[in-house]
């Protein structure tokens, strides 16, 4: 089966047909926002947080807060095959290139997932 194809198939639970909205759920309440199932975690005591304790500006306090920082990001879909080109062929620790997708060949195939 050809990378597309497997990409297809592992999405296709996510939606009923073609007009359908993708929606990624991440805990097992469907009503709970990003903000609320992320709050717990960062703002645990014994979450480390490295080198980056101190930001400026500071990072959100509240869990209303941090519900307004995590807004959508109005992008086109030529920005986003780029960047999950860039995701999906590159090491971002490193930026070097990773394998085993080369620029050439994960460009169609992510366009016809994002299309």
């Amino acid at each position: 089966m050809s990378a597309a194809g497997r990409i297809q198939e592992l999405l296709g639970p996510l939606g009923d047909d073609e007009n359908a909205y993708l929606r990624v759920r991440v805990g097992s309440d469907p009503e709970l926002s990003p903000a609320e199932l992320l709050y717990p975690m960062i703002f645990d005591p014994s979450f480390d947080r490295g080198p980056h304790v101190h930001l400026e500006p500071s990072p959100p306090g509240t869990l209303e807060e941090l519900a307004g920082a995590l807004r959508p990001v109005q992008v086109s879909a030529q920005q986003m095959a780029s960047f999950l080109v860039y995701v999906c062929t590159t090491d971002i620790a490193y930026r070097a290139d990773r394998g085993p997708w080369t620029p050439e060949t994960a460009r169609p195939v992510l366009e016809s997932v994002i299309r």
